[in-house]
């Protein structure tokens, strides 16, 4: 590796580090193997690269469309970043011994299952590359989902945008398939359903036998004074929920313990409902978004610290931070991580609210499978409300609790 690409890797790593909130799920198995994540944008390279140098794994190679090679000074820049050039619209024997003789030797490979990128960001039904040379060389398969690389670097922005996060969820290695094309077509689907779920994604191709089961309530064992005191108060209403909430925020002054600090975090986002004083209220709101922040760049592999970021970023008002983009990558991660009343439902409404209602209707049914005793009363009234309006009359007897 030359000193030039030292440094430059160098400074877009520590570029990268500032823009990462966590990576969660599996680390890596050990080279070769190859990689396969959902593609929104040309960081996607950078991210994935990223991960695998700060796993201690050497850097991979890229498939990318041919295209990115016609001018002589693409060409040099993509094939020194790692790239491999790939025909689109069939079979391309060239990329495809030259991956493998990557695997052969020990290296990784990146490979995007759904051929390009998504505009929207929504995941598409994958191709059968990734199947294909999985089953030839015998190396596993790592699927990763990505948040927020499309907020970074847009389809069409040519830098990189500032003030946008990112997160990586990696799923444990699926084995490599038999050779076929049955066996093939649904290895991939199996595989991208993994990909969707650390994605927090579920698009029309996955069967739902290949999502996982819905999760009993996750409940936190630190600072579960303050959670209960949180709870109720969200149960309640007026005096009532005040109570709690300046109870909550007395026992966790001064507490240095981050689920201490998320729950004084969602206590004092809740408090903005009961200030009358316009000063007062851009002060919690801030506290609330410092804690709660805090604790998720703390705390990135809890769900609930995620759910309530979500949360407040949906409540917030633009001019104080409030974002909805943000709070859409929230209920995604937190329902990746977790599938219980909580994740379920409220990654359902911010679907809703996305115009996304078939997915967000797949959503409510897991929710629906849940037991209904375990939840809340006005989570499960939500829930009961959400069925009416997405499934209709017609599927209620079938999918109610």
């Amino acid at each position: 590796m030359t000193v030039l690409r030292r440094i430059m890797l160098s400074l877009l790593k520590r570029w990268v580090d500032r823009r990462v909130i966590g990576v969660l799920g599996e680390k890596p198995p050990a080279p070769p193997f190859i990689v396969t994540a959902n593609h929104t944008s040309y960081f996607d390279h950078v991210v994935l690269a990223w991960w695998l140098l700060c796993s201690g794994l050497p850097y991979p190679k890229f498939l990318s469309k041919s295209e990115l090679f016609d001018s002589p000074l693409s060409a040099w820049f993509n094939r020194r970043a790692g790239g491999i050039p790939v025909e689109r619209g069939g079979a391309d024997t060239d990329a495809f011994d030259a991956s493998r003789a990557v695997l052969e030797g020990g290296g990784i490979i990146v490979m995007y299952a759904e051929g390009t990128r998504s505009r929207d960001g929504w995941i598409r039904a994958p191709r059968r590359g990734v199947a294909a040379l999985a089953a030839e060389t015998r190396v596993p398969v790592v699927p990763v989902g990505l948040f927020g690389v499309n907020a970074v670097l847009p389809i069409g922005s040519r830098w990189p945008r500032r003030r946008r996060r990112i997160a990586v969820h990696v799923a444990p290695p699926v084995p490599p398939p038999e050779l076929g094309r049955a066996a093939g077509q649904d290895f991939i689907l199996r595989v991208f359903a993994r990909v969707a779920g650390c994605a927090g994604q579920w698009p029309a191709f996955v069967d739902p036998s290949f999502m996982p089961s819905p999760e009993a309530p996750c409940r936190p064992s630190r600072g579960s004074a303050a959670h209960i005191l949180v709870e109720r108060a969200l149960g309640s209403s007026g005096d009532e929920a005040h109570r709690y909430l300046r109870r909550a925020l007395t026992i966790t002054r001064g507490v240095r313990c981050d689920y201490a600090r998320l729950e004084r975090g969602r206590a004092a986002g809740q408090m903005v409902q009961f200030t009358r004083n316009p000063f007062a209220l851009i002060v919690w709101a801030l506290r609330s978004k410092r804690l709660i922040w805090r604790s998720v760049r703390r705390l990135p592999g809890l769900a609930l610290a995620w759910h309530v970021w979500a949360s407040l970023m949906e409540r917030l008002p633009r001019w104080l931070g409030g974002d909805r983009e943000a709070a859409r990558m929230g209920h995604r991660v937190a329902v990746s991580l977790v599938q219980d009343h909580r994740t379920l439902l409220h990654t359902a409404l911010s679907l809703r609210d996305a115009g996304r209602t078939d997915e967000a209707a797949r959503w409510l049914m897991l929710f629906l499978r849940l037991d209904p005793t375990a939840a809340t009363p006005t989570r499960l009234h939500r829930g009961l409300a959400l069925r009416d309006e997405l499934l209709g009359g017609d599927a209620l007897a079938e999918a109610g609790p």
